[in-house]
């Protein structure tokens, strides 16, 4: 998949300058033997898998071009991106636009998530308090009744832009920094744009630079409890980060005992019970 990636870039990418930064998460099957052969990369082998913020950072300090283009492995250039990201970025006439990024495609040519709104603990108290139930009651998916992400946007300005391509400033990261190390995996890009968002840096969302996200399209329906563990974590460093401990723990008290009916009700073992109530009213990091 990352070599697909690799190849998508320089098969797609004319008229422009630009260096690859491969981050390497401490892979096994082979990856680091075969792209430290590859001399149109600047490759960098990890020893431990350091999540997706941290790989970039690591990344970010070997760059040195104006711009960066943040890119995951799972993704496809479908057309020359890279060019047209940064010819967009020269003639961007609102300087406070720090990140761009585009619509981005499933492997089923259908739009996947390419943008959305900030966490909110009001807005997710909402959803897992009423929304939640309704769907389950009306047989109807959530998005039925609300969708955070690819909203409606009359000056393409969103809140933030997916981590699977962020076009920005390099002089934004320089500034004020790139993903907060203390996530591993999720919300590290919501995080990180709004930082930018209270120093007057905004992200915009353009429709030229076409990208395939394959993520999207290839996860199966099985939901992943441990998974969901990583996402609870990250979620809950980010309210603790950007919220009040009055409003932290009020949004705490009334929101776990429905949680713990919800836990029990969809039949999840103890352990994970234990570890979900564990991270939610956790402390630290």
């Amino acid at each position: 998949m990352t070599q697909n990636c690799i190849d998508s870039i320089f098969q797609n990418t004319k008229d422009i300058e630009f260096e690859v930064i491969l981050v390497d998460n401490a892979s096994t099957d082979g990856s680091k033997e075969f792209f430290e052969q590859d001399n149109r990369i600047k490759y960098i082998y990890s020893k431990e898998n350091l999540g997706f913020g941290r790989a970039n950072n690591l990344g970010y300090k070997e760059a040195s071009g104006k711009y960066l283009f943040l890119l995951n492995s799972d993704t496809l250039l479908l057309n020359n991106a890279i060019d047209l990201f940064y010819k967009l970025a020269e003639k961007e006439t609102n300087k406070n636009i720090g990140c761009w990024g585009t619509m981005l495609y499933d492997s089923n040519n259908k739009i996947a998530v390419s943008y959305g709104k900030f966490l909110s603990m009001w807005r997710d108290l909402f959803i897992q308090l009423i929304l939640v139930p309704l769907s389950v009651i009306t047989k109807k998916s959530l998005s039925a009744f609300y969708n955070e992400y690819n909203y409606k946007t009359c000056d393409n300005i969103v809140d933030f832009i997916s981590g699977a391509d962020i076009f920005m400033k390099k002089s934004v990261a320089d500034e004020h920094g790139l993903f907060d190390s203390h996530f591993f995996l999720y919300c590290e890009e919501t995080d990180m744009q709004r930082n930018y968002y209270q120093h007057g840096v905004y992200s915009k969302i353009v429709n030229q630079p076409k990208i395939v996200h394959l993520q999207g399209g290839s996860q199966s329906g099985k939901r992943n409890l441990k998974m969901d563990l990583i996402k609870l974590k990250s979620k809950m460093y980010y309210f603790r980060k950007w919220n009040s401990p009055f409003y932290l723990y009020l949004y705490l008290i009334l929101l776990t005992p429905f949680k713990f009916l919800s836990l029990c009700a969809s039949k999840t073992d103890n352990e994970y019970r234990r570890n979900y109530f564990k991270i939610m009213w956790s402390k630290g990091n």
